[in-house]
């Protein structure tokens, strides 16, 4: 008991990290606002997860917030999904139903894969939604998205598996909640490279334009030559001007 309590503090403490990281790398970008729930309330869950070393009642009431905080995650998904649906295509798609699946087992541990399987439901559905948003707009956000929830889904499945005491589920559900951690960590992480990278390469274009349009209205004849003394590049229209020679 007591090295799994270690353990869900690590997880806690990786948790909090990645919210913080969220919230100040991340607070301004708009596409962004809808997750800010789950990345307040997911820490929260897991720290009463933690908490259950002093009553069992903590874990449960930590498994409720962590899936507010996943419901929180995939709703974020879902009505980003829709909107760019709508807005690309005019449509609104239609929700396919979604199958029960009834475990018997003792109450409490029986509530606790219940919210599990709810999980592993709810995010393949956003899962599906997610591949098919790179598809529509190929970015970072949706390519780290699809990881993110792919590994929150095995932590899903080894959680519950681990209740039915296979041998080694519990220790690969502590590898598989290690791994949605770190990958809980670096999504806000990785989407703050990737806005600054566009930005950066938005910035580089913009200043080649800005040197492009002085260098061919210039008066002077300018070229760029490489180590072999070929030209690479002239200001056609001055050289057009001046001595009658175009690139050619």
């Amino acid at each position: 008991m007591l090295e799994e309590s270690f353990l869900n503090l690590q997880i806690t403490i990786i948790l909090m990290l990645g919210t913080l990281i969220f919230i100040f790398v991340n607070f301004k970008r708009r596409d962004l606002i809808a997750y800010l729930p789950a990345y307040i309330l997911i820490p929260p869950g897991y720290l009463f997860v933690y908490l259950q070393i002093y009553s069992s009642s903590f874990r449960l009431l930590g498994n409720f917030l962590f899936l507010i905080g996943v419901l929180a995650f995939i709703s974020a998904i879902y009505y980003e999904y829709f909107k760019t649906v709508k807005k690309m295509h005019g449509t609104t798609p239609k929700n396919g139903r979604n199958s029960i699946l009834l475990v018997s087992l003792s109450p409490f541990t029986s509530l606790i894969v219940g919210i599990q399987i709810v999980f592993s439901i709810l995010i393949l559905i956003a899962i599906a939604m997610l591949i098919k948003l790179f598809f529509m707009k190929r970015n970072t956000k949706h390519a780290t998205l699809i990881v993110f929830l792919i590994s929150a889904l095995i932590t899903a499945v080894s959680t519950i598996l681990s209740s039915f005491t296979l041998p080694g589920m519990w220790e690969f559900s502590f590898v598989a909640t290690i791994i949605f951690c770190t990958l809980y960590l670096m999504f806000p992480i990785l989407i703050f490279l990737e806005e600054k990278l566009v930005k950066s390469k938005i910035e580089v274009k913009e200043s080649e334009e800005k040197y492009r349009l002085i260098s061919e209205n210039a008066n002077d004849l300018i070229a760029i030559l490489n180590d072999k003394y070929e030209y690479e590049y002239i200001n056609e229209q001055a050289y057009l001007r001046i001595l009658g020679y175009s690139k050619d």
